[in-house]
Formats: C-alpha cells, sequence, structure tokens
C-alpha cells in the first residue's frame, strides 16, 4: 500500500447539503492511480460509499495495484478521513487504443 493525501477538501468539491460530490471521487481515485493515467483508460469502475466526506474535511487515500491481466490492470482504493472509511473503489485500467 501507498498513502497520499488529498488536501482539504473545498466548497467547489461540495453539493448543497457540504458533502463531496459523487463527481468528484473519480477524478480523485483518477488522480492517485500509480503510475498515473498517461496512456491509460478506464475499462471498468465502481464505488462503495462508506460515510461522506465533508467540506473542510482532508481524505488519506491507500492504494493497491494488482498485476496487469488480459490487458488490463486493476487499481484498488480507499478514502479515510478522521470519523473513518469513506470509500471503497476499484478501477479496472487498459492502455489507452487496447480494445477490451
Amino acid at each position: 500500500y501507498a498513502d497520499w493525501h488529498f488536501s482539504h477538501l473545498n466548497t467547489a468539491d461540495t453539493d448543497y447539503n457540504g458533502h463531496l460530490n459523487n463527481t468528484v471521487y473519480a477524478d480523485i481515485l483518477c488522480d492517485f492511480v500509480p503510475d498515473g493515467m498517461d496512456g491509460r483508460e478506464i475499462a471498468g469502475f465502481s464505488i462503495a460509499y462508506e460515510k461522506e466526506a465533508l467540506e473542510g474535511e482532508s481524505l488519506s487515500i491507500r492504494t493497491a495495484a494488482l498485476p496487469e491481466e488480459n490487458g488490463c490492470s486493476t487499481v484498488w482504493m480507499t478514502g479515510e478521513h478522521g470519523r473513518g472509511r469513506c470509500f471503497t473503489a476499484n478501477l479496472r485500467l487498459r492502455r489507452t487504443g487496447d480494445a477490451g
């Protein structure tokens, strides 16, 4: 596992309830893909929301990348804040231009 910290969540990241907007989670996940997204595209994605992230909180992102299989790699991620686990997600990634 490798840990990174997503800095302070701000107003632009939140919905009218002050929760992190669902669309921002995908941006965060792409930002923390080991070795980056260059030359890759998302082939599949799932996320389980556990506790909402709130404006002003910081998220600690943990990642684990599995070996490539059938042209795709899988990255598991969890996001945690001071109140516990916020989400668990996985991304299936393939190299840009590969069929899959």
